[in-house]
């Protein structure tokens, strides 16, 4: 039988059966592949054991009763004389509190060496330390939750700053987010299989000082590292689905207040002692990985494409900002490498909403200088119009665009750029100047009067109202 077995038959803690194994009072069998085989004489032996424990009888004298060296009748008879001095020290004990009660002795005015003197006015025998039986095992479930969400997160963290500021792969969402995150765990099963049969640890473990072997003390086998990285990520960790993962992760808890979860029956952790070391080297861990964090999340407002761009570049970034500052983007709202618009889905479902533009479908006009975009004009004019705003929202996205596009450019400029382009007057003829790019809009209206943030007709139903605007973006080159 498993040593399992042993801990549901007799009640015993297994590292009290491996006290009692070490110090000769059992000797299981051994399997060719070196696992332990617990007999029925082992467990009538154990059950012996437990018995005179229980009696106060110490593990040196049991040894000697074993091995033949100590007779039992004498051993009983010494016990027996042992329990009548302890019962006389226990009474003399309560004796002496009885009288700390009846006085109304505080702890400031406790005479503790009148006390001491009365409590051994009477020769007490010395008690022998004892091993003390059911150890509550040390399962330590935070650090060990702590040690793997290290194992997955820290890897996860590592991709994206690789994919994110390296490869410079945008956008970073949606699939490949999720993909990512929710991929990392089923990826991690082999790696740490591979790491706990080669060390016994993964690195999460070894910064929380955890080491996990085999019943025997040997390193897991790669077969049975991967069943037990399995388990935990089904059982213990619920896959990471969202809800599941913590009714997963609750119940696991509850089970290390009784015994171990169903992923250590065969395995064993160890825990070595938390030095200033591990600590030390824990807390750099948790710095770098906040740094790395904070650099993916500067670095994922940058585009793709930095410095001199060309137009397809250019459009490869404007479609990464107007999905990013945009809840829904349709195929059409997307820029093609030769600077157009995709073609719309139905062209007979267009509804012009505040005016009736000469182009609904404008597209920006490119100026290149050595095939790099160097300005970006938008041209375009409303008739019979009742509620316009000529600067569209793909005006100001085109201008975000040309600043990001520039080299050295971060979340602070785009803070600060977005900042001024929302102050400015975009009803009027205005101009914004930031680092290198130059931005100059021209307005001009027809039988229309400025409402708030809008345009709007005059109430001349005969006269024609109208808007144009010209938006153009200049980038001077350094």
């Amino acid at each position: 039988m498993l040593i399992r077995d042993l801990e549901a038959k007799t009640g015993l803690d297994r590292a009290t059966i491996r006290y009692y194994e070490k110090e000769g009072l059992i000797e299981p069998l051994r399997k060719e592949n070196g696992y332990r085989e617990y007999t029925d004489e082992n467990l009538s032996h154990l059950l012996k054991i437990k018995l005179l424990r229980q009696l106060g009888m110490s593990v040196y004298t049991i040894k000697g009763i074993q091995q033949g060296s100590g007779d039992f009748s004498e051993a009983l008879s010494a016990q027996i004389q042992n329990l009548e001095h302890q019962i006389k020290a226990a009474q003399r004990a309560k004796e002496v509190c009885a009288e700390l009660y009846q006085a109304n002795v505080s702890y400031e005015t406790l005479d503790a060496a009148y006390y001491l003197q009365l409590l051994n006015c009477q020769e007490l025998p010395q008690k022998k330390p004892a091993f003390r039986e059911h150890i509550k095992r040390p399962y330590h479930p935070v650090r060990r939750f702590l040690a793997r969400m290290t194992d997955y997160m820290v890897p996860e963290i590592l991709i994206a700053f690789l994919l994110i500021v390296v490869f410079r792969i945008r956008p970073y969402d949606g699939i490949l987010e999720n993909l990512v995150s929710y991929g990392m765990p089923f990826l991690m099963v082999p790696i740490n299989a591979w790491m706990l049969s080669c060390w016994g640890t993964t690195p999460g473990k070894w910064l929380y000082g955890l080491v996990v072997r085999s019943e025997d003390g040997c390193l897991l086998h790669f077969s049975e590292a991967v069943d037990r990285e399995w388990q935990v990520l089904k059982d213990g960790y619920g896959f990471g689905i969202p809800i599941w993962s913590l009714v997963r992760m609750g119940r696991s808890y509850r089970k290390y207040q009784d015994h171990d979860p169903d992923w250590d029956w065969n395995s064993e952790y160890q825990y070595i002692a938390w030095s200033t070391g591990r600590k030390a080297a824990l807390a750099t861990v948790i710095a770098v990985t906040g740094v790395v964090m904070l650099i993916c999340a500067s670095e994922i407002v940058k585009p793709r494409y930095q410095g001199d761009v060309t137009v397809a570049e250019y459009a490869a970034n404007y479609n990464f900002y107007y999905g990013l500052l945009n809840e829904q983007v349709d195929q059409e709202d997307r820029m093609n490498p030769d600077g157009n618009w995709y073609p719309e889905y139905n062209n007979d479902a267009i509804i012009y909403i505040g005016g009736e533009p000469a182009n609904h479908r404008q597209a920006f006009e490119f100026e290149k200088d050595a095939s790099y975009v160097r300005t970006i004009r938008y041209h375009n004019s409303w008739s019979n119009v009742w509620m316009i705003q000529p600067v569209t929202s793909k005006c100001k996205v085109a201008a975000i665009t040309a600043l990001m596009s520039q080299k050295g450019m971060g979340f602070n400029d785009l803070m600060q750029f977005a900042a001024e382009m929302d102050t400015a007057d975009l009803l009027d003829d205005g101009r914004v100047s930031f680092e290198n790019i130059e931005i100059q809009w021209e307005i001009e209206t027809e039988n229309c009067i400025r409402m708030g943030n809008q345009y709007l007709t005059t109430s001349d139903e005969d006269a024609e109202s109208k808007v144009t605007v010209i938006f153009e973006i200049r980038i001077h080159s350094t």
